[in-house]
């Protein structure tokens, strides 16, 4: 059989049964760049609209060939289709995620934009009507800027999830991580919710000490200080323990190196010194300044 009577035939089982969907199977690589090469920029529906390249194609290639030309369909007819009750095409509400990747298209064959970080918000969601594993791709507005991201990695806010989304945020906004370091073996942690922050140090999967506290609590303070380069450090106390995470700029004029940490005193005498494997910095998504202010009696250098 030719490979144009291969294609006819193709065509014909398509638009007898049901169209694949775009994400129901793999392109083969040397599929797509067979197309890159024969079509350049021209859409693929286009390019082989006339039946002239698909005798250059090659056989085990046909079936996904057409497969693309469907995917291409498709989307065109998603961009196309007018706003309805099904599909509000912008919502009023806010996500946070969960941390993921931002893509370029509704789907995890299309082009990553960048990465989120947990707790990252999200606004401007339109739902695309793409559904993948029981939650549906969303357009969204971020920090790095418009994309899609999958429901299933996100919350939005209020005590109702919107349809095809993970879960409901509840208070808005879901944990996020603002200090997270490998000390050798363990990992000392800052997540905050709202306006707390919660201490968390331990092994993986088991937590071996975790404080909570806030502005009004009286157990957590925040300080500044410049020595070699700017000290920014973070103090949790229960009873007479203090737990100060630390993050230390370097200094190329004296030679001094950037370096994070934990120190734990008993009064104000320190007891365990331990040094992050990798430095880490306080992420700026706290108000740390709306914190009491510490003593430098408990100043972590």
């Amino acid at each position: 059989m030719t490979k144009w009577y291969l294609a006819a035939a193709v065509i014909a089982v398509s638009l007898l049964g049901p169209t694949r969907s775009a994400h129901a199977q793999e392109l083969q690589p040397q599929c797509q760049q067979n197309v890159k090469e024969l079509c350049g920029r021209v859409g693929v529906g286009t390019c082989f609209a006339d039946g002239a390249l698909w005798p250059l194609v090659a056989d085990e290639c046909v079936g996904d060939i057409q497969t693309m030309i469907e995917m291409e369909r498709e989307f065109h007819a998603e961009q196309n289709r007018p706003a309805s009750a099904d599909q509000p095409m912008r919502m009023d509400v806010l996500g946070y995620s969960y941390g993921g990747t931002l893509r370029a298209g509704p789907g995890t064959n299309y082009k990553k934009i960048g990465s989120l970080a947990e707790g990252e918000q999200l606004s401007g969601l339109e739902d695309t009507g793409v559904a993948f594993d029981g939650y549906n791709w969303f357009r969204v507005s971020t920090g790095i800027g418009e994309g899609y991201h999958w429901g299933g990695i996100f919350c939005t806010e209020g005590t109702s999830p919107v349809r095809g989304v993970f879960a409901a945020c509840n208070a808005s906004v879901v944990p996020m991580t603002v200090f997270s370091c490998d000390t050798g073996g363990k990992t000392v942690s800052v997540t905050s919710d709202n306006n707390s922050l919660t201490y968390s140090y331990g092994a993986t999967g088991r937590i071996e000490k975790s404080i909570t506290g806030d502005a009004r609590s009286g157990n957590l303070h925040w300080m500044q200080m410049r020595y070699a380069g700017l000290v920014s450090q973070l103090r949790f106390s229960s009873g007479e323990y203090s737990y100060i995470l630390f993050h230390a700029e370097g200094n190329a004029n004296t030679g001094a190196q950037t370096h994070s940490g934990l120190v734990v005193m008993q009064g104000t005498r320190v007891i365990s010194e331990k040094t992050c494997t990798s430095p880490t910095a306080f992420s700026p998504s706290f108000d740390y300044d709306a914190l009491p202010r510490d003593s430098e009696r408990y100043s972590a250098m």
